[in-house]
């Protein structure tokens, strides 16, 4: 194995995977031996569900949602102007959004957005805009909720666990049996 970073420089560097790295079979192999290898030992198999719904609902409230309102921003500053190009980008932006907030609404329920039709050119208007960024807003308190209620039932399970010395030393045991801090952080 070789970090792409340690490639030629015309075909390597630190920043993105070089599409060499992406071709190479063994790069695949090593990342479904380390994936497995964190979530699937007994150890892990136990917290992992938690893991992926903090980990999920917090790219959603760090990144995927403040996007969603980055572009909101710009449609609402420029939906009224004239010029074909920056049409075309308000256009984009509004199918992305409203693709996104059907998506959405597969998860939290479908009635939880009533301007959905409105988010497309001609129809869009500031009322839109203060809907969906009060939806926008509720999103991001769904997703808070959801890390938070992960978070707990995991703290649950662990303090279940280790409540006594005993159990505090067998767990300890049983996550040093089975845990690779260096896989872990790779993961």
């Amino acid at each position: 194995m070789v970090k792409f970073d340690k490639l030629n420089p015309l075909i390597g560097n630190t920043a993105t995977v070089p599409m060499v790295g992406d071709l190479m079979a063994s790069r695949w192999a090593f990342e479904a031996a380390m994936v497995t290898q964190y979530k699937d030992n007994e150890f892990e198999q136990q917290f992992y569900l938690y893991d992926k719904i903090m980990a999920d609902a917090d790219y959603k409230k760090v990144y995927y949602i403040p996007e969603l309102e980055s572009r909101l921003d710009f449609v609402n500053l420029n939906y009224k102007n004239p010029q074909p190009a920056i049409q075309e980008i308000v256009a984009k932006d509004l199918k992305l959004l409203q693709g996104e907030i059907r998506d959405e609404l597969y998860v939290i329920g479908k009635d939880n957005f009533k301007h959905l039709d409105a988010l497309i050119p001609g129809k869009y208007d500031s009322l839109t805009h203060v809907e969906t960024q009060s939806f926008f807003e509720a999103l991001k308190k769904f997703y808070n909720n959801r890390y938070s209620k992960a978070d707990k039932h995991k703290d649950d399970r662990i303090n279940s666990r280790t409540n006594t010395a005993k159990k505090e030393k067998e767990f300890e045991d049983e996550k040093n049996s089975y845990q690779n801090e260096a896989i872990t952080e790779l993961v």
